[in-house]
């Protein structure tokens, strides 16, 4: 599908407005910011897709919201898709052919795309490739892996959520998850109710005698029911025994029956009579009608009062329902018109408006609105940074006064000053009565000058070595400037050996290890000097522990105080941030002359423009009702005059209508009958002529019957035909016997029929006798369950069991109310991870091999090869010279042109019969040169078939890239021309 033409009815900024694209399928839409190039892009989609919900862009000045797009399709060629706001939405798409086809069509000729689907996959943008940017290194590969799939990372973003639900319902080992602590009380419960019935055993013996008395009922009531239904058949064979002994009779009385009188010998006298009466009435009918039609001929003299005014009353009656519609029209608007005037006047008491012309003085425009909308959704979003500073000064608060604690509580530990000096000099008096303190103190500093000496021939080495390698870089780079390679092999091996000289770790010297030793020694000496000497050592030792963790503390407690003033600072900016946004907010709220916070502005200013645009409706409908009331009054002024001249004077138009109506077919009517009223005299006499005939065949037939059933008369056939009936009778009656006989019991018709009617009486009593013993035991076990049951109920009311048992079933019924719940999110999750998997096994494949000839050509054949690595879920690339590279390990621009291969290669495989257009949003604006370029061979190579792509762009050096006639340009904003005026 290739667009042409681009038809804009009102659609934003554009009313009345036609912009033709060029032949070429790569076309440039150049304008500067705020030219339109959005509203152009969204105009495209919603005349394809329809109309947003959200952002609309309906003209400010009024008109017919939409217009019409002209595209060439490989199968249908030219069509003109057509879209006008409504409800709903009118959408006609024209075929060359001339024929009008629906919105069903277009779906067909889209595949059934919608418009989120093709935002994702179709239309780019420069926000695409930010999106990368915000990345770690970590998350690159994954959000590369679902641009193949949906041309976002939602779904990622999606099974995150999920994760999260799914366990906030359950955790394993978690303490917190609803699930978790439902099923800690569930366990809980179950070792109480286990205890409680321990304590009970009268309650289990008790229960199991209840048990075996409810069966004993359950035995005597099934015998119950077993006396009941043969109590039941003896009744009804009592019954029946009258019906039996009738059948009997019956039977007997039809053999003796003999008749030879026709089936339907009544039934045909009946038939014949029933056609010979009608045709000897109709005859006296016609006699008497031709009587009338001959009076008729003498007396009719039609009248002509109103077919002078023929004319005008059948214009009148053509024009009677276009009044009538006028009148429901009238009453329409005027009921809307009531209703638009109660919406505002409860708009404008919400907003405490009295004057509707304020209403209509607001600026409604799209830029103030705009400024409106970003004034208060930063002074929301302050608010809410004043709630996160308020949460960070209470945490370094804490922070703060924990620290304090800590140090004043290892202060306390710490050796008072005086105190430990006391034991430093008692410790110095051991060391020099032992004739060690002066030697050990040489052989401290003798130790540490070595160390400091071999410290600095480590650092000359480690200068050295790196200079070393500054110089074999400088000249690796000079040999290969001027292509000396074998100057470079020699250079390399002889650098290394030079670094690995430098690098070399220096051995302790013997002077070094022979001072060690003696101080060793020295120490070890000391110590068997006495348990006095090593307590003071230790507690020396203890004390400079404690000074040591004090100090850290001291330097915590500083850094601690240094984030407790940088949240005070934080207030202190946020205020001064805050104040030019409320001051801007309350500018607002004045200027819209509202009393109302400056959080609820943006919806008073959405209920102002809708206030707007009643007004406006209002008095557009009011002009409208006044058409039509004129239409209505010409229409009957002109009826009121063809009524007085009738001499009419009804006070209702439609009985008027209908007066006038009815006499003006009167008139005609009587001038019909006068010229028809011979023809009928005529076909009256061949009528008469006909039913005589059929009258005398009727007859005849009457005849016959008689003769058949041997009747002389009809006085005889009728007592035949009684005689008949009698004998049916008979018959009918056996039958309804039998029919009553099969619809009861067999069991009951056979006791019946074998029984006398004494015997079933024995029987019944017997029966009864034995149901009423059943039914006395039945009342007793029921009175021993009873008391079984007050017992049962008393053990449980005097402890807990029945309460931790319904307790029990009603955390039953919360454990598994949770546990479907995280049932469900795993499911979702489940088929959520199918699809993807799906996807890695079945379409990601072939999307990276046309991914890669793509990124050859926007790499210039560096990259040739991508791969998917199952194991992170990443993609890798492979460069020219055989190195792999992970997506986090590409630079940031190798990394978005690996996206924009992935993109284009998804866009790509959803080519089904149609190839929608591309639309790309500078794009590629943080592109260099070269990329650029690279870029646009590659559009080029795509639209070199089929595929329409449009590039909007307000940059001058991509306008330079495009010819004339490949490009679009959008005139300049108003507001620009004025500030370079």
């Amino acid at each position: 599908m290739k667009i042409q033409t681009l038809h804009i009815y009102g659609y934003g900024k554009f009313i009345n407005q036609i912009f033709h694209l060029s032949s070429s399928n790569l076309h440039l839409i150049y304008g500067l910011n705020e030219a339109g190039k959005t509203t152009l892009m969204s105009f495209i989609e919603s005349v394809l897709f329809g109309f947003p919900k959200t952002k609309r862009y309906e003209p400010k000045t009024g008109g017919t919201y939409g217009g019409m797009l002209e595209v060439h399709h490989h199968e249908f060629g030219y069509l003109r898709i057509e879209r006008t706001a409504g409800k709903p939405e009118r959408v006609n798409i024209y075929l060359e052919n001339g024929s009008i086809r629906s919105e069903d069509f277009l779906n067909k000729l889209l595949s059934n795309m919608d418009r989120p689907l093709y935002k994702a996959i179709y239309s780019f943008d420069v926000f695409g490739l930010q999106e990368i940017h915000k990345m770690n290194r970590d998350k690159i590969g994954r959000f590369l892996l679902f641009s193949s799939l949906f041309g976002s990372d939602a779904i990622s973003k999606m099974d995150a959520n999920l994760l999260k639900k799914q366990e906030e319902v359950f955790k394993p080992n978690g303490r917190k998850p609803e699930l978790n602590q439902e099923l800690e009380r569930l366990k809980r419960l179950s070792e109480e109710l286990k205890k409680a019935k321990a304590r009970e055993g009268e309650y289990h013996h008790l229960l199991s005698e209840n048990k075996a008395t409810k069966a004993m009922i359950k035995k005597h009531e099934q015998l119950l029911s077993e006396f009941t239904g043969e109590l039941e058949q003896l009744k009804q064979a009592l019954q029946i025994y009258p019906l039996i002994a009738e059948e009997r009779v019956l039977i007997n009385e039809l053999k003796t029956c003999q008749s030879d009188f026709p089936e339907t010998g009544l039934f045909e006298l009946e038939k014949y009579e029933s056609h010979l009466h009608p045709k000897l009435a109709q005859l006296k009918g016609l006699e008497e009608k031709k009587s009338d039609l001959m009076k008729q001929s003498v007396e009719l003299a039609p009248q002509k009062g109103h077919l002078q005014y023929e004319v005008k009353i059948e214009e009148l009656l053509a024009e009677y329902r276009f009044y009538q519609s006028y009148k429901e029209k009238i009453m329409m608007l005027t009921e809307q018109l009531a209703q638009m005037e109660k919406r505002v006047k409860e708009g404008m008491t919400r907003l405490k408006i009295d004057n509707e012309t304020e209403i209509l003085k607001v600026d409604t425009t799209y830029e103030y609105e705009w400024k409106l909308q970003e004034t208060i959704q930063i002074y929301l979003q302050l608010c809410d940074k004043k709630r996160m500073l308020d949460e960070h000064f209470e945490r370094t608060r804490a922070d703060l006064e924990e620290a304090e604690q800590a140090c004043a509580s290892l202060a306390e530990k710490v050796m008072a000053e005086d105190v430990r000096q006391q034991k430093e000099e008692a410790l110095s008096r051991f060391e020099v009565t032992s004739g060690q303190l002066g030697k050990r103190e040489e052989l401290k500093r003798q130790l540490s000058f070595l160390k400091k000496e071999q410290k600095e021939r480590t650092k000359r080495r480690n200068i050295g070595a790196v200079l070393t390698i500054l110089t074999a870089f400088v000249a690796c780079i000079s040999a290969l400037f001027f292509k000396e390679w074998f100057l470079v092999m020699l250079i390399v091996p002889i650098s290394i050996v030079f670094v690995l000289f430098f690098l070399k770790k220096s051995e302790p010297s013997s002077v070094m290890m022979f001072i060690e030793n003696q101080l060793d020694n020295l120490e070890d000496s000391a110590i068997k000097h006495g348990p006095e000497q090593t307590k003071l050592r230790e507690e020396l030792w203890q004390d400079e522990q404690s000074r040591q963790f004090l100090m850290m503390k001291q330097a915590e407690l500083k850094q601690r105080e240094t984030d407790y003033e940088r949240a005070i600072q934080k207030y202190e900016d946020w205020e001064a941030e805050i104040h030019p946004y409320q001051q801007q907010a309350d500018d607002y709220v004045k200027e819209l002359n509202l009393a109302i916070e400056p959080a609820f502005l943006l919806d008073a200013y959405s209920l102002i423009k809708e206030l707007n645009n009643d007004l406006i409706k209002k008095w557009e409908l009011k002009e409208e009702l006044n058409h039509f009331q004129e239409k209505s009054a010409s229409f009957e002024e002109r009826l009121m005059n063809i009524a007085t001249s009738l001499h009419h004077f009804e006070e209702s138009i439609p009985d008027l209508m209908y007066s006038l109506k009815n006499e003006l077919d009167a008139e005609k009517q009587r001038l019909r009958k006068e010229q028809e009223l011979n023809m009928s005299i005529d076909h009256t006499l061949e009528q008469i002529k006909e039913l005589t005939r059929e009258a005398d065949y009727f007859k005849s037939k009457i005849s016959d019957l008689f003769a058949k059933a041997g009747a002389s008369d009809r006085e005889m056939f009728i007592k035949l035909a009684k005689q008949d009936r009698t004998n049916k009778d008979l018959k009918e009656k056996l039958n309804q016997i039998q029919r009553e006989l099969r619809i009861k019991d067999e069991i009951a018709i056979t006791l019946a029929s074998e029984n006398s009617f004494t015997g079933l009486e024995e029987q019944l009593s017997n029966v009864k006798e034995q149901k009423a013993r059943t039914e006395q035991q039945l009342i007793e076990e029921r009175e021993k369950v009873a008391l079984l049951t007050a017992e049962q109920r008393r053990l449980e009311e005097s402890g807990t069991v029945s309460e931790l048992t319904h307790q029990l079933e009603m955390q039953k019924d919360q454990v598994a109310q949770a546990a479907k719940k995280w049932a469900s999110i795993k499911l979702i999750r489940q088929a959520v991870k199918n699809k993807l998997d799906e996807h890695k096994r079945i379409r990601l494949p072939k999307l990276l091999e046309t991914a890669e000839s793509l990124l050859k050509t926007l790499t210039g054949d560096r990259y040739e090869k991508i791969y998917f690595t199952e194991t992170n879920d990443s993609i890798m690339v492979l460069r020219k010279d055989g190195a792999a590279y992970h997506a986090h390990e590409l630079s940031q621009a190798t990394c978005e042109q690996l996206y924009l291969a992935i993109r284009f290669a998804l866009a790509l495989s959803h080519q089904k019969g149609v190839r929608l257009p591309f639309q790309l949003d500078d794009s590629f604006v943080h592109f260099d040169h070269d990329r650029f370029k690279r870029v646009l061979e590659l559009l080029k190579e795509l639209s070199g078939g089929d595929q329409q792509i449009l590039y909007y762009t307000c940059h001058d050096h991509i306008k330079a890239s495009f010819h004339d006639e490949e490009m679009t340009v959008l005139s300049q904003p108003l507001q620009e021309m004025v500030k370079k005026a």
